[in-house]
């Protein structure tokens, strides 16, 4: 696993697998695993991409599935596809048609204001719910993914960043759509990867020393999940980028097939029996594998060949698979569940700036293609731009010059619109989505009629634009489609060839020696000769970009600004609502908590036996049923107010009860605890006067009386209580006791001795020294 180093002490990103059926969660924080998957709240590390509605009241993910079969009209699986598509698009009448959308899509004309500028539909959740645009949707499960992705952190961070995986089947408007819904949910998106990469980053991070030994490896990745199936053929290599060649989707392979049962009911207790048996059966007898042919590459090539999604668990798909690539064994060296969200998870930390990654790159494929169109030009060709299959991002640029002369590029315009194409002033460019690269139905993909209308641009005013150069070679407008599949329109210009004057350098050197060698009147000759020649100038050629104004755009831009703000103001209303809904489901809990644990305590107890009256007990257990009976009727959905109210009257009288019986617990304890404290306290005070002979008489006089004032108050209390009943008024509290005893306890810490007097300084004792012993000498003979 790479490593991964973050520059912020609470940096947190997601990664999130937003499939047909399931979610999956990746949280790249430091301080912990790196990238690691989230579990929701029931412990699951994949989590039920559905969404619906109880009433007004909105739910996600494992608390839909529990309550869709009630009423599956209110519920939707599946949002990813929805979104960019309006409701007349076969995918959507595809999924009404065989009953797996069951949410009422709105038509048209009912699709709110007429400036709408997003081909999603609304979903008619009910008369309590109202309507929500496919975006708000799917909004609504990124927001629950950074609900329990901030759940996971630890730090009480809320990820800002994400990574969404889109598939490749999803076109320009459906990307859009994807990427309004980030925004929708106040997420940064940092970019959209395709499963097919994904899962090759998740592979190839772990074998850099296999790639770098053996050389190139092909690796074929095959991605079936409920909605369709995807074949990404990847190739590895430790000395250039790491790239997906090519890639296919079939988008029925692999769905779940229609039903024609009509009860809604049933339809969705036959849906989750499916979903069990999946896991075991499998009814997809044959599938189609033109990836390999396309690319040139035969089984015996790949390295290998990874299973992904729910399919890798089906024996009866791995046994066709197997077959199909000549009854070789396949892979299992990934997490068929997780390997394409722990891949977004690396894509997000590469992406993101707040963190370090150990080099790598990913170069991915265009999903689809793009061609243009000239509007209202005879005879115009639809011609192809961006081509399906090449290496993302994407720059292109759509020449135009040829239409506006008669199909020459001039070189000099002579004057003012001269050489133009009669009519010519403005020239419009309609961009189509073209075939997908990786759809195996390329015949119906590669039909013109299917093709979708991205938008309309118009050049506007070129008559006087093109007037005002001589030298214009191209007139364009610029496509571009980004890392994650986005394509933009940057734009138009010109691009106008100038004559640039400039100086020569040798001239003036030849100028400055012919003045110094010249002397006399010659030197003023000479000097005004190299001056001249200095001057000389010529010209050069340059090409420079002149912008041209155009008008139009997408047809579905996406959400505008004001669309953008009233989408968050649906999502803020609907979390506010969720906010209260769980502050009263807090509160009924705790009283329904409270009334169980009180009427077990009330009857069995026996220190409350000891300390209330039966009228006591019998008042209290008729306001705790009065309270259950309300609970589980009149007061089933009412607020947070209602529910504290009930559990604040409760609380008066039984604290009460609670209070007296621990008292009569404690009272026996406390006085036992202060009598061995007084114990102890009393030969530490009687021997102050020894061990701290500075204390004045006086505080050792008060310690004394205090000590002895305490036990003669507790004598008193234990006397009194002892001739009351339980039921009567106590002689003294636990806190009273705990009181009196911290004032004793107080004293036994006298302060310490005093500080001696600055001129008292008491000297340093000065080292003890030794003295070495000399050795005895022996007297010299002259002195005997």
């Amino acid at each position: 696993m790479c490593s991964c180093v973050s520059t912020a002490a609470a940096a947190s990103l997601m990664a999130v697998d937003l499939g047909t059926e399931f979610m999956k969660v990746a949280l790249v924080q430091s301080g912990r695993t790196p990238i690691s998957i989230v579990i929701n709240e029931i412990s699951k590390r994949k989590t039920t991409a559905m969404v619906g509605f109880v009433g007004a009241d909105r739910v996600v993910g494992e608390e839909a599935a529990g309550l869709a079969s009630r009423s599956p009209d209110s519920f939707v699986t599946g949002v990813a596809d929805l979104l960019g598509r309006d409701a007349s698009d076969p995918r959507i009448e595809s999924l009404v048609r065989e009953g797996h959308l069951r949410v009422p899509v709105l038509p048209p004309a009912d699709q709110g204001p007429a400036n709408r500028t997003s081909a999603s539909p609304l979903l008619d959740f009910g008369e309590a719910a109202g309507a929500l645009t496919a975006e708000e949707a799917a909004a609504s499960l990124l927001e629950y993914a950074a609900a329990i992705s901030h759940e996971a952190s630890g730090d009480g961070s809320r990820p800002r960043d994400v990574v969404i995986v889109a598939s490749s089947a999803l076109g320009p408007r459906q990307r859009r759509a994807l990427a309004d819904a980030a925004a929708v949910a106040d997420l940064n998106l940092l970019g959209l990867v395709s499963p097919g990469a994904a899962a090759a980053l998740q592979y190839g991070v772990d074998r850099v020393a296999a790639v770098a030994r053996d050389g190139p490896q092909l690796v074929l990745f095959f991605d079936m999940g409920s909605g369709s199936t995807e074949l990404t053929l990847a190739r590895f290599s430790a000395y250039e980028r790491r790239g997906a060649p090519a890639g296919q989707v079939e988008e029925a392979l692999g769905a779940a097939p229609g039903d024609l049962a009509r009860r809604p009911k049933a339809f969705a207790k036959l849906r989750d029996a499916v979903k069990r048996a999946l896991r075991v059966l499998s009814a997809n007898g044959e599938a189609r594998l033109s990836l390999l042919a396309r690319n040139n590459v035969t089984a015996g090539q790949l390295a290998a060949v990874e299973l992904l999604g729910g399919g890798s668990r089906i024996p009866r798909v791995k046994a066709e698979l197997s077959a199909a690539l000549g009854d070789r064994a396949l892979d299992v060296h990934l997490d068929a569940d997780e390997a394409v969200v722990l891949g977004a998870g690396l894509f997000a930390a590469n992406r993101s700036t707040l963190f370090r990654l150990r080099p790598f790159g990913l170069v991915d494929r265009a999903p689809y293609a793009v061609d243009y169109e000239l509007v209202d030009v005879a005879d115009a060709a639809r011609k192809r731009v961006v081509p399906a299959g090449k290496r993302l991002p994407i720059k292109r640029a759509i020449n135009l010059i040829k239409a506006l002369f008669n199909g020459e590029a001039p070189h000099v315009a002579a004057e003012e619109g001269a050489g133009l194409v009669p009519g010519a002033d403005t020239l419009a460019v309609e961009l189509f989505e073209g075939e997908r690269a990786r759809v195996a139905d390329e015949a119906a993909a590669d039909a013109r009629d299917s093709s979708v209308p991205l938008g309309r641009w118009r050049l506007e005013n070129l008559t006087a634009a093109l007037g005002a150069e001589r030298n214009v070679s191209r007139v364009a407008l610029h496509v571009r489609v980004d890392e994650s599949g986005l394509l933009e329109v940057d734009g138009a210009d010109m691009t106008v060839t100038r004559l640039v004057t400039t100086t020569t350098k040798k001239a003036l050197d030849e100028a400055q020696n012919a003045t110094v060698a010249s002397n006399g009147t010659d030197s003023t000759d000479a000097a005004s000769a190299a001056t001249l020649s200095a001057n000389e100038t010529t010209t050069t050629p340059r090409t420079t970009r002149v912008r041209l104004p155009i008008s139009g755009g997408w047809t579905t831009p996406g959400l505008s600004r004001e669309q953008l703000r009233a989408s968050r103001g649906v999502m803020t209303a609907l979390a506010s609502r969720e906010a209260t809904k769980r502050a009263a489901a807090q509160a009924k809990n705790d009283l329904e908590g409270y009334i169980l644990s009180a009427q077990s305590w009330l009857a069995a107890d026996e220190d409350v036996l000891a300390t209330s009256t039966e009228a006591e007990r019998e008042a209290f257990a008729a306001a705790l049923e009065a309270a259950e009976d309300w609970l589980y009727g009149e007061g089933e959905a009412a607020d947070r107010a209602a529910y504290d109210a009930r559990m604040e009257a409760l609380l008066g009288v039984g604290t009460r009860l609670r209070q007296r019986a621990n008292e009569r617990v404690e009272r026996p304890k406390v006085l036992a605890e202060a009598r061995q404290r007084l114990a102890d306290v009393r030969p530490v005070v009687a021997g102050w006067a020894e061990t701290k002979p500075w204390l004045p008489a006086k505080e050792v006089r008060g310690a004394k009386r205090g000590a002895d004032e305490l036990e003669a108050w507790l004598d008193e209390v234990e006397a009194r209580q002892a001739k009351k009943s339980d039921l009567e008024e106590p002689a003294f509290t636990v806190a009273q006791a705990y009181q009196k005893l911290s004032q004793v306890l107080e004293r036994r810490t006298p302060p310490p001795a005093p500080k001696p007097p600055a001129g008292e300084a008491k000297a340093p004792e000065a080292p003890p020294t030794t003295q070495k012993e000399e050795p005895a000498t022996t007297p010299d003979k002259s002195e005997l």
